[in-house]
């Protein structure tokens, strides 16, 4: 940990950093990769800790119950739902959503945008599987039902559900990213379920 703190301090990874991060006037200037690669970059190591910890437990939930769902319809695993495809959405929709709606936030770090995303799609996953195995809803709603009250609460507080409102070295909240992440991922998975069900159907009818 101490490690990662010097790591991460290091001038020339802040420069990196500095280079990566969601910066309104950057972006403004035409930097726009930065919408997407702010998602990646921390303010400290605590905080790079706490985002990746969330991500590689939901990324490594994601893929096997995407592919158990494509193994029960039998249809190929679509490009438009795999993971890299979903990450880029969210986090592109993350930093759209700071850039338009937050005006005050001149600089932005931090991947939980992008875990909320991932948490949100990860309950669509279990809630179809929850069909399949009534048991699931045991834990799936209360789970969605968590997660709603947090981004509420969030969005219309400003705090943070799990935590405070001051961060000391994980930099300030952002309500805003937690519910656009969510939101732009929901999308993107269900966009991708209605072209599988479209093709569904027009399997069974060419039958």
């Amino acid at each position: 940990f101490a490690n990662l703190g010097l790591w991460i301090a290091d001038p020339a990874w802040q420069s990196l950093m500095e280079f990566l991060q969601f910066d309104r006037d950057a972006i403004a200037g035409g930097e726009l990769w930065r919408l997407v690669t702010g998602n990646i970059v921390h303010w400290s190591a605590e905080h790079c800790l706490l985002d990746v910890a969330a991500f590689a437990v939901l990324g490594w939930l994601y893929e096997p119950s995407l592919r158990r769902q494509h193994e029960r319809s039998n249809l190929p695993l679509r490009q438009s739902c795999s993971l890299p495809v979903l990450l880029l959405v969210t986090g592109y929709g993350v930093g759209l959503t700071v850039l338009v709606l937050q005006p005050d936030m001149l600089i932005y770090r931090g991947l939980s945008g992008v875990d909320s995303g991932l948490f949100a799609v990860a309950l669509m996953l279990e809630c179809s599987e929850a069909k399949h195995d009534a048991i699931r809803w045991w834990y799936v709603i209360p789970a969605l039902v968590v997660f709603i009250t947090k981004l509420l609460f969030e969005i219309t507080t400003g705090g943070l559900f799990f935590g405070t409102q001051s961060l000391g070295d994980l930099g300030m909240p952002v309500p805003l990213a937690h519910l656009a992440g969510a939101a732009f991922a929901a999308g993107c998975f269900q966009a991708s379920r209605i072209e599988q069900f479209d093709e569904t159907r027009q399997r069974t009818a060419s039958k």
